[in-house]
């Protein structure tokens, strides 16, 4: 399931200025201790985790592929066939149609269950709903995988419709193996061979051997194979909770419901297990967003410190964003200005996130150093932004969020003014405030 949610701080009602900073204060110290990363304002460096399953099974893939090649090369060759000086582009391009094909099938999989498109991606192209548009972006990594996000509409039978979803690219792949056999026998054989035989020999090659191998259970990373996918939902009653309950929620902002009201026992089945995976990261950031928008800095520190220990198992616009992340959350609930462009110099590309994103990063590093004028110039800039969207449940929420967060920028600005007009000497003070 694809991730596309707006963190926001809400309004919360006035306080007095000497409580309020001693509030603060107090949240810091606490939450310090039991997040040394995102108090260092430094992400951790990656560490390469290789076991010998991934290691054998990667040597065995190469293996296959490198006989495929050798031998179509070497049939086109023996027959004097022209394609054969193309087998290497035939072969790059029967893996990106291979993939391409995967996510397409896990794209119909879905839509026939209920789920709704969220995000495509092939190599380091990808297509993705942003604020409820189509936005066409390229990554800056050139992978070899693919990825089908969908949200999943309703929760009834999830396992099920899950089961279908995760199924779609085997299916997919192996008939399309079997399509092109069928199509090299009846239409391409013969000692005369076309120059269709290398590209759909090698198509053909591809096809069965990526559907067969996600058929294997097994992790590449954090990601799970559509294998490890479909053992899990029959298998694992803790996992697949977890990988249900993270739809669920997810399908809960979907309808424009708020990160504070997620559902609580959902979320805690989200955090439940501690394994590296993606689900692991999801579904902290999902518990950070609640905590997030409920003001529990605590409990969100304690989600985004998870995240960024798992960040570097992810791909850069990922560690981009919870880079981002950990500067709007130490600018704003730490008041801690260094520490927050300390984490904004690690973000790579700014204009690649989610336009949105920056934004609330101008507001809370400035609310940090304290130019509450800035920050809402910042703010204003953002609304003109959302109010600019499509109108729907999550941008209805998105604006709601966002107008009170002006309430909460204004009581720092207030608070603020009482605190300086107090220090004054009296003979000082505005008229107003005597």
């Amino acid at each position: 399931m694809s991730l596309g949610l707006t963190f926001l701080p809400p309004c919360k009602q006035l306080r007095s200025d000497s409580i309020y900073l001693q509030m603060i204060d107090g949240l810091s110290s606490v939450a310090v201790d039991a997040t040394p990363i995102l108090d260092s304002g430094v992400r951790p460096k990656p560490v390469r985790r290789k076991t010998i399953g991934s290691t054998l099974l990667g040597a065995a893939l190469g293996l296959v592929f490198v006989f495929a090649l050798i031998y179509t090369s070497n049939s086109t060759r023996h027959v004097r066939n022209s394609a054969a000086d193309f087998t290497l582009a035939f072969y790059l391009l029967g893996l990106f149609l291979t993939v391409t094909l995967h996510e397409i099938g896990h794209l119909l999989a879905g839509w026939f269950v209920g789920f709704q498109f969220s995000l495509l991606s092939v190599g380091p192209i990808s297509l993705r709903r942003q604020y409820g548009k189509l936005k066409v972006q390229l990554g800056r990594a050139i992978p070899a995988a693919g990825y089908a996000g969908m949200h999943v509409g309703q929760v009834r039978r999830l396992r099920r419709r899950l089961l279908i979803f995760s199924s779609g690219g085997i299916v997919a792949n192996l008939l399309t193996a079997a399509g092109m056999a069928l199509f090299i026998e009846n239409s391409v054989s013969g000692a005369q061979r076309s120059w269709l035989y290398a590209p759909a020999n090698l198509f053909m090659w591809i096809s069965g051997v990526i559907g067969l191998v996600n058929l294997v259970p097994f992790k590449l990373g954090m990601l799970y194979t559509d294998g490890a996918r479909i053992a899990m939902l029959l298998l694992s009653r803790a996992r697949s909770r977890r990988w249900m309950c993270i739809a669920a929620v997810g399908n809960q902002n979907q309808k424009g419901v708020r990160s504070k009201e997620y559902k609580r026992t959902w979320l805690q089945a989200a955090t439940s297990l501690h394994d590296g995976s993606v689900d692991d990261f999801i579904g902290n950031w999902l518990a950070y967003a609640s905590a997030n928008d409920r003001k529990d800095a605590f409990s969100a520190g304690l989600h985004l410190e998870r995240c960024l220990e798992l960040v570097n198992l992810l791909g850069p616009s990922i560690q981009d964003l919870v880079a981002l992340e950990a500067a709007v959350f130490t600018a704003w609930f730490w008041n801690n200005s260094v520490v927050a462009e300390s984490w904004l110099r690690q973000v790579k590309k700014l204009k690649a996130l989610p336009q949105l994103q920056p934004i609330r990063a101008a507001v809370a590093l400035s609310c940090a150093l304290l130019k509450y004028d800035q920050a809402l110039a910042s703010w204003q800039q953002g609304l003109s932004f959302i109010d600019a969207l499509p109108i729907n449940p999550p941008q209805k929420q998105l604006k709601e969020g966002w107008l009170e967060w002006q309430c909460e920028i204004r009581e720092r600005q207030q608070a603020l003014a009482i605190e300086r007009v107090n220090q004054m000497p009296l003979s000082e003070a505005p008229a107003a405030f005597i």
